[in-house]
């Protein structure tokens, strides 16, 4: 991310003083993250992680000499909210660069303004395929888009897991549509495809009625593209009704705050045992009875 930062503020260091949110001592940046309301449980540890990342590169010098200073409003991954958070960030703050804004929704509802803008936005908390496609002259994207996280589920599912019904439950948003065409996509190369795929409005509170047609197709493997609070909903219910596939989601859930939201003990046997396993690219994420416990997961 710093690298990054370096690379756009390179360009224009021989006009610093016409440069917003630069001046001789400092870079000001900013972002959006949700530090309250249900999906805080992300939020929160992704912004202690940039403070503490900024802190060791601002004690190292920072950069060009200049301390990073970083503001952060909190959208609560509400993109009406998100909206007004971008607007003043950039046009009350004067911030030279967005870094790390959490949220596909959030980020598609703002995308539009900062490439017209031409404000460097660097690692989108994203994986939103319009972020990155087509590309955008100021826009950095990091994290791997849904489409193709999902294929590497898909693969993972049936290549680790050796599952023979694979489904899946997934919100019909960005997040969920363009992550179940990935894994889709995948099976159908593998010669295999979805038992169900089962949808639910991004509102929905009451799964049970999904989770009964779930069980009724005896799914071992299921897919589970939601978020933080929603993912923890679906499958506590699930547990309730006394549905206990393995879990296979994405990436996001790969936190120790996700099985406490379950209310499952972090590091118990019962979560080897029953199967929460957020897949990540370059590892294997939670691995279900791999390791006597929580692995290493997604950070």
């Amino acid at each position: 991310m710093a690298v990054c930062l370096a690379i756009a503020f390179s360009t224009v260091t021989l006009a610093v003083e016409r440069v917003p949110g630069v001046t001789d001592t400092e870079v000001v940046i900013g972002s959006f993250q949700a530090l309250s309301g249900p999906f805080s449980a992300i939020g929160v540890p992704m912004k202690r992680g940039m403070e503490a990342y900024f802190n060791w590169i601002n004690k190292a010098g920072g950069i060009h000499g200049r301390k990073i200073t970083l503001i952060v409003e909190d959208d609560q991954l509400d993109p009406s909210k998100t909206v007004g958070a971008v607007k003043k960030l950039v046009e009350r703050d004067n911030i030279f660069a967005l870094v790390g804004g959490l949220g596909t929704y959030g980020n598609l509802a703002v995308l539009g303004y900062i490439v017209a803008r031409g404000i460097p936005y660097v690692y989108q908390g994203s994986g939103a395929f319009a972020l990155s496609i087509p590309p955008k002259k100021n826009v950095f994207t990091v994290q791997p888009n849904c489409t193709n996280e999902g294929k590497i589920i898909a693969q993972y599912a049936v290549g680790e897991l050796k599952a023979k019904r694979i489904g899946a439950i997934y919100e019909k948003t960005d997040v969920g549509t363009e992550g179940l065409a990935g894994v889709k996509g995948q099976l159908a190369k593998l010669g295999r495809s979805l038992v169900f795929g089962l949808g639910f409005a991004a509102n929905e509170v009451n799964h049970t009625p999904t989770i009964l047609k779930a069980m009724a197709e005896k799914p071992d493997v299921v897919v589970l593209y939601t978020l933080s609070g929603r993912a923890a909903a679906i499958v506590k219910q699930a547990a309730s009704l006394g549905f206990q596939p393995t879990w296979v989601t994405t990436y996001p859930n790969a936190d120790l705050t996700f099985p406490l939201l379950v209310r499952f003990a972090a590091l118990s046997d019962d979560l080897p045992e029953r199967g929460l396993d957020p897949v990540c690219p370059g590892g294997s994420g939670l691995e279900r009875g791999h390791h006597g416990g929580l692995g290493p997961g997604c950070r």
